[in-house]
């Protein structure tokens, strides 16, 4: 789960799935995209959209997983750049509109924590 922060942001809240070949977003529970997935350098991602209003252009995104233990979840920054946009250089660029910023939380393996629907 997460949200969006950037300039001139769109409220809501974000679920995000990244498998090996697809990854898919929604907003409020409501499919975004779906897209084929390319990593490279180990913290760059390239989604290639194969459904939503833009489908067809590709998001370029890098991330960072946070350093410290949170109890509960793990909190993943991932920065965009606009649809079909250049990489962001970093996270301050990615705050920048059009390009978008997430931080997504999950739940620890094994942990006692749970996201309500």
């Amino acid at each position: 789960r997460g949200i969006a922060i950037n300039t001139g942001y769109v409220a809501g809240e974000f679920d995000i799935s990244i498998g090996n070949e697809t990854a898919t977003l929604s907003k409020d529970g409501v499919q975004v995209w779906e897209a084929e997935v390319e990593t490279y350098a180990n913290v760059y991602l390239r989604f290639k959209l194969t459904s939503g209003k833009h489908k067809g252009m590709a998001l370029n995104a890098f991330y960072q997983i946070a350093a410290q233990s949170f109890d509960q979840v793990d909190a993943l920054t991932m920065g965009f750049s606009a649809y079909g946009g250049d990489m962001p250089k970093d996270f301050n660029g990615a705050m920048a509109s059009p390009n978008t910023e997430y931080v997504f939380l999950r739940c620890h393996t094994g942990s006692k924590c749970k996201f309500a629907q």
